[in-house]
Parts: structure tokens; C-alpha cells; sequence
């Protein structure tokens, strides 16, 4: 039951490699990383190890882009240098947010955190979407 789920994934990754072709390779790790946030949500009530093992590949590698970004890119710099438009600091802040959410929901999930687990890691989801549909707005600055 669960390799068939997964099989579904394959089309969408192998669109993540033709993406590769169009955006930064920043983007489309954060794409990757969006596509394995997905496939952890549709697998919870299926298969929890597997939910717990792509939601940590996913956000260790979401917190990982962006130190490479800052120690890069110097984002911080260029967030407080006011160097970006009104839909670009939507990003910065939505992605933000998703990254600071994913502190309590890792520790709620460890600890067995049930419904506010699942309430604080929706949030999280919430503002990692709004990170990753206002991202392609960043093309211009990688």
C-alpha cells in the first residue's frame, strides 16, 4: 500500500530533475525538499517510521539551504539592507517562520505530541507553501 503511494511520487520527481533545467540549484533542493514534505504528510497515518524519516530528510535539509545561503549569499545582509521587493520579503519571512516552527514540531513529534504536533506541524507546512510558491521570486537573486 505504501509503495504504491510512493510510486505515484515518481512523476513528480522526475519533474523535480527537469526543473533542475530552469531554476538555481537552490531551488530545486528546496523543491525536493517541499515533494518529500508531501509525500511525509500523505504516509502519517500509513506509516509513521516512514513519515518521520522523510520529514527529517526534508527539514534537515530545508535548515541546511538555508545556512548555505546565509554563509553564501550573505542573505541576512541582504534582507536588512532592504535589497528586496514586497513579495521577496514575503518569502523571507513565511520561510522564516516555517523554519522556526520546525523546532517545536520536531520535539512535539518525538515526544508524542498528537494533536498539537499535528496542529503546530500544518502550521509549519502552512508557511513552508507560502516560502516555496513566493520562492520563484528569489530567480533573480541567485
Amino acid at each position: 500500500m505504501v509503495a504504491h503511494r510512493l510510486k505515484i511520487q515518481l512523476p513528480i520527481v522526475a519533474g523535480f530533475f527537469a526543473l533542475g533545467a530552469f531554476v538555481s540549484p537552490y531551488m530545486a533542493l528546496a523543491t525536493l525538499n517541499y515533494i518529500m514534505m508531501i509525500a511525509a504528510i500523505r504516509v502519517v497515518n500509513t506509516n509513521r517510521s516512514m513519515h518521520k524519516t522523510l520529514m527529517s530528510l526534508a527539514v534537515a535539509s530545508d535548515i541546511s539551504l538555508v545556512l548555505i545561503l546565509e554563509w553564501q549569499r550573505h542573505a541576512v545582509n541582504t534582507v536588512v539592507g532592504m535589497e528586496l521587493g514586497a513579495v521577496q520579503m514575503v518569502h523571507v519571512g513565511t520561510s522564516l517562520a516555517a523554519i522556526l516552527l520546525y523546532i517545536p514540531a520536531i520535539g512535539l513529534g518525538l515526544s508524542g505530541g498528537g494533536r498539537v504536533h499535528r496542529a503546530v506541524g500544518y502550521t509549519a507546512f502552512a508557511f513552508r507553501t507560502a516560502g516555496f510558491l513566493t520562492m520563484f521570486s528569489m530567480y533573480t537573486r541567485l
